[in-house]
């Protein structure tokens, strides 16, 4: 029969989210194995969807920004 458990995840700082899985020894003993992963920027319960998406999209919109200009100072206008 299959243990109903959860996961639990927590996360301590802006780029590290750990994982608590439960588990039981032979000796029926439990614990908690932590799994520590580390990302660019991890985002706890209190963000919302508007701080994601800003923050997912900041990189595309400043490259989006960065070719612009770049193609714009390459061009020039005749009058």
């Amino acid at each position: 029969m299959a243990r109903q458990e959860t996961d639990v995840v927590t996360v301590p700082n802006k780029d590290t989210v750990i994982v608590h899985e439960p588990k039981q020894k032979v000796d029926l003993t439990k614990y908690l194995d932590n799994q520590t992963f580390r990302f660019d920027y991890a985002f706890d319960e209190k963000a919302d969807n508007d701080i994601v998406y800003r923050r997912v999209t900041l990189v595309l919109r400043l490259f989006l920004r960065l070719i612009d200009v770049c193609t714009w100072d390459h061009i020039s206008v005749v009058v």
